[in-house]
């Protein structure tokens, strides 16, 4: 890192974004100032680095100085000075600085500069990310709280005339990357704009005035709004710079340091919220499910005997407490936009209304959202539609690192969400110890998936102590569908796949929906898991690729449409060809009404299963 910055200086390349208005003979008698606040040391951390770039637009070359104060108490420090050449950019590394200025860093604590020249030109403050991670353990004001992001403070608004501010980012990462500021008053640390975002190609930059944010966003300074802050969210590869252009003579003044609270407090408290959990747990741990699940009542068997939880992992009222936070906590992505929960939505028994899902970047998912309802009884313990997760504690996760989905590094995540207010008390309580790590956020999360069990349905009311009164409860149509479901003497015989009263599916299986499955096999050979069928009626659009908007569309496709394939299940199959069922309209809407049934209501607005996110 180092050695690429001192071939930078060598070259001094040209860089001509931005030119002083002033002219090269009125600036060489005239100095002028900016003021860059934060500047991180060069203790910060590894692979973390402040380096501060001057232009010189004069037709000659001149001097530049920079006076070091703290960024906690305002103490002068020490002061440096450069030369830069007659239309030349060079950025010069901090540590490089504070030995030029005498200085010895101490810690993490910021400096505050301001900049001097006799000459025209522009100063900018770079940030240099080289791990695309957090920034951790950087203090502020005089505070001990860890940062999850890069802070550019005391950005000019439209209040300080003739030195406009621009925000220069570049992507310096092999991929298309989001680059997400929020925006907040310099002095209050009020909120201004979260989620300022763009995304920026690879080798590409981003580049915006002041103005500009403020017409997008609708801001507005108040007389009490010189200066901004600008936190570029971590997880971004790259370069985030403050460019000051000075339009014409005299000194910046009035431009005292001003304390910038951490981004982990500023997001996580303004931003993204805090939870609002109940005084007593909510019951995860015992649910008291009702005899028919639990005992062989007509062939349904006991869902327990299908339950994949692992000894290891239980679930516990405090454990899939901090799983419900997990999954609803938008933090778990990497701008700050994506939840488990933006895919998996409670009122859609936690699938997802669209054909494909939206990740954090606007990019779509390869597959449909699959509905979590009931998915711990499912024997086989595999997940994905292609069941490429050996377990649900595996599954978890590969969402929040997907670089489509949630683009999240773990490591980073693990900082980000130590650094918060509740997190630790959450894990502790959960775990026994405060401590933030990816194994225990898989735990908690999986622990909070195999708590949403339904089974409160019109047509789990049917059954009294086990015993089952259809005739009771179901309408004629419902029952006629229910017997079509059920049936074994030439019937659909749908619960040859969707077994149990939980109605899993038991194993992945090719169901005919295309005769050449080489664009997606799936588990091999076309075969894909199939979801529990609890709350199917809300679950749409329908298979892995959502081709079906209705469920009579998918009881069409079983009742006419299914292909031949060399690997069709065996219960999709007469005599060596794909069945046909050929059922009546009347049989045809009979399971649908029977498929509608299975719809739990009270499941779909358990507030044990909401989001504890006050909007």
């Amino acid at each position: 890192m180092r050695t690429s910055q001192k071939l930078l200086r060598s070259s001094a390349a040209i860089f001509l974004a931005f030119f002083f208005c002033l002219s090269a003979a009125h600036a060489q008698s005239t100095e002028t100032a900016a003021f860059l606040s934060p500047v991180y040391p060069s203790t910060t951390s590894a692979g973390i680095a402040s380096y501060v770039r001057v232009t010189n637009s004069a037709s000659s070359g001149g001097v530049v100085e920079a006076e070091f104060r703290s960024g906690e108490t305002g103490a002068f420090l020490g002061t440096w000075t450069g030369e830069v050449p007659a239309g030349a950019s060079i950025q010069f590394h901090v540590a490089d600085m504070e030995e030029g200025a005498g200085i010895t860093p101490s810690g993490g604590a910021t400096y505050s500069l301001a900049m001097r020249a006799n000459f025209t030109g522009f100063v900018q403050h770079v940030l240099w990310n080289a791990a695309g991670s957090a920034l951790t353990n950087l203090t502020s004001c005089g505070t001990d709280i860890s940062t999850s992001g890069l802070r550019l403070g005391n950005v000019h608004t439209s209040l300080i005339s003739g030195y406009p501010s621009t925000i220069v980012v570049q992507n310096t990462g092999a991929a298309v990357s989001a680059a997400s500021f929020d925006v907040f008053d310099s002095a209050t640390v009020t909120l201004i704009a979260g989620g300022y975002s763009r995304s920026v190609p690879a080798g590409g930059t981003w580049t915006f005035s002041v103005d500009d944010f403020a017409a997008d966003v609708g801001f507005t300074p108040n007389s009490d709004q010189p200066h901004i802050s600008f936190v570029l969210n971590g997880g971004f590869t790259g370069f985030a710079q403050h460019v000051v252009s000075n339009e014409g003579a005299g000194v910046i003044s009035n431009m005292t340091a001003q304390c910038v609270l951490p981004v982990s407090e500023m997001v996580g408290e303004s931003v993204l919220g805090v939870p609002s959990l109940p005084a007593a747990a909510f019951n995860y741990a015992n649910i008291n499910l009702p005899a028919h699940f639990t005992q062989p009542v007509q062939g349904f068997g006991d869902v327990t005997d299908t339950d994949n939880t692992p000894n290891n992992n239980p679930v516990t009222d405090a454990g899939a407490t901090l799983g419900r936070v997990l999954f609803y906590d938008k933090r778990l992505s990497a701008n700050d936009t994506i939840s488990c929960s933006s895919c998996h939505i409670q009122e859609f028994g936690f699938s997802d209304p669209r054909q494909f899902s939206v990740g954090f970047e606007g990019g779509l998912t390869g597959r449909n959202s699959m509905g979590l309802a009931n998915a711990r009884y499912y024997e086989r313990g595999r997940f994905f539609w292609d069941e490429r997760a050996d377990t649900l504690e595996d599954q978890v996760l590969m969402p929040i690192q997907d670089s489509v989905e949630m683009g999240m590094d773990l490591n980073t995540l693990e900082a980000k969400l130590a650094s918060t207010s509740f997190y630790p008390d959450l894990f502790d309580e959960a775990f026994g110890s405060p401590q933030v790590t990816s194994e225990r956020i898989s735990l908690a999360l999986a622990q909070f998936v195999r708590s949403m069990v339904s089974y409160q349905s019109k047509f789990d009311s049917a059954f009294n102590n086990g015993n089952p009164n259809f005739n009771g409860t179901l309408t004629a149509q419902e029952n006629l569908g229910r017997q079509l479901f059920f049936s074994n003497n030439g019937g659909p015989n749908c619960d040859s796949c969707h077994e149990t009263v939980a109605l899993t599916g038991d194993q992945p299986r090719n169901n005919g929906l295309d005769a050449n499955t080489s664009a997606d096999q799936g588990a091999g050979g076309g075969e894909f898991k199939a979801p529990s069928l609890r709350n199917i009626a809300v679950t749409g659009p329908y298979m892995h690729d959502g081709r079906f908007e209705t469920l009579a569309e998918v009881v069409e496709h079983y009742n006419s449409g299914i292909q031949d394939h060399p690997n069709l299940a065996n219960q999709l199959q007469q005599n060596n060809q794909p069945e046909q069922l050929n059922l009546t309209q009347q049989e045809k809407d009979a399971l649908v009404a029977f498929l509608e049934t299975l719809t739990d209501e009270t499941f779909l607005a358990d507030p044990k299963f909401s989001d504890p996110f006050p909007e």
